[in-house]
């Protein structure tokens, strides 16, 4: 099974190889998505495979959107924030109604029913 989002996390030591040779082997390997998280420019590059090469678009800012995850997303302010938010808190609004949520039309994992729980949400996969 092939992966449809890959994520890297560069370094100064690695930001030419995730930035050039990895998205040149990630297109290689048709993964519809490749983006780079740079620490150095804050900054996210979005990679999108289109008629086999990527189409590459830098996100500085707002909410970044996967085409190959349905439903997930994140706020690029939050890779660049110090301290970085509580995952949970990043992850609570992702799966939140207002998000959007990552599953409206399926049974709702348990990680989404326990977080509805604790959030007072509605849970679309637990209506009977």
């Amino acid at each position: 099974m092939r992966p449809v989002l890959a994520v890297e996390v560069t370094s100064p030591s690695t930001r030419t190889v995730d930035l050039m040779e990895k998205a040149q082997d990630y297109a290689r390997g048709r993964i519809p998505e490749y983006w780079v998280v740079d620490a150095q420019r804050d900054e996210v590059t979005v990679h999108r495979l289109r008629g086999g090469v990527y189409e590459a678009a830098a996100v500085r800012a707002g909410r970044l959107e996967s085409e190959s995850v349905r439903g997930f997303w994140l706020d690029v302010g939050w890779l660049f924030q110090h301290p970085l938010p509580p995952a949970a808190d990043c992850l609570a609004q992702v799966l939140s109604p207002e998000g959007g949520g990552l599953c409206r039309s399926c049974p709702a994992p348990p990680l989404r029913r326990k977080l509805a729980r604790r959030q007072n949400w509605p849970c679309w996969g637990s209506r009977s």
